[in-house]
């Protein structure tokens, strides 16, 4: 998708509807103004269309290109929320169960659920957080990284899965996440091994073959055995059904 950018003069944030940094060629509307949300410590609104996401913004300085890309990734992450992706086929479930992960969460757990992630993706680090009250209620969360949102992302996974306890690496990340400028709390490591390259770039094409654009993405199954697919930060009514298995 291309960006065709746009900008409009700042005004009341009431008519922000008529502001928009829009990521298709042709004009779009929101469905309401209560499917936006505000990024932290930023002028800027994200907001849902009817065909395609938007990134609307309320401004008083200039954006440069990255941002509006970041704005970008998380508009296609954030709203690809309500989707859930076609049924997965065996061999990417096999693949699924493969993949080396971070473990958190109780050893024998009563649910568990794959969640995709970027060391340097916000709407991920407000998964964790969320997902925290769940695990110590008996939920196994096994995190699948990814790298596709920044330089940064691949070397913060190398710091993570290079360290001697992972886990807290992990943890290390997410506690001193920095949501000023979108980027993980580990200091990222000098190179990437090409093995690490190779996984990262598997476990991508992996998420995208379960129907997810983008992170956060859940995996799992549900009760009945179906595989279900989640893609964005899940409500806590999603939640609370994740850790039942539902």
């Amino acid at each position: 998708m291309t960006a065709n950018v746009r900008f409009w003069p700042k005004a009341d944030v009431r008519y922000f509807l008529s502001f928009a940094v829009r990521v298709s060629g042709r004009p779009v509307r929101p469905r309401s103004p209560a499917q936006c949300i505000r990024v932290p410590r930023a002028e800027h609104l994200v907001c849902q269309s009817q065909t395609t996401p938007v990134v609307r913004v309320i401004m008083s300085t200039p954006m440069d290109i990255r941002t509006i890309l970041r704005l970008h990734l998380l508009a296609l992450a954030f709203f690809a929320s309500p989707l859930e992706a076609a049924a997965p086929v065996d061999n990417d479930l096999a693949a699924l169960e493969k993949a080396d992960v971070v473990v958190e969460g109780p050893a024998k757990p009563k649910q568990t659920v794959y969640v995709f992630f970027d060391p340097n993706c916000w709407y991920c680090n407000l998964t964790w957080k969320a997902l925290q009250p769940y695990e110590r209620q008996g939920l196994q969360v096994r995190w699948i990284p990814v790298a596709y949102q920044k330089e940064t992302s691949a070397t913060r996974v190398a710091a993570i899965f290079g360290a001697k306890d992972r886990l807290e690496a992990f943890r290390e990340n997410e506690r001193h996440y920095r949501e000023a400028s979108y980027d993980g709390g580990i200091r990222p490591a000098p190179v990437v091994m090409p093995e690490l390259a190779a996984a990262l770039n598997a476990n991508l094409k992996l998420m995208q073959r379960l129907g997810a654009p983008g992170t956060p993405a859940l995996v799992w199954r549900d009760g009945r055995g179906s595989v279900r697919v989640k893609v964005g930060r899940p409500s806590t009514a999603e939640l609370e059904a994740i850790a039942r298995g539902e």
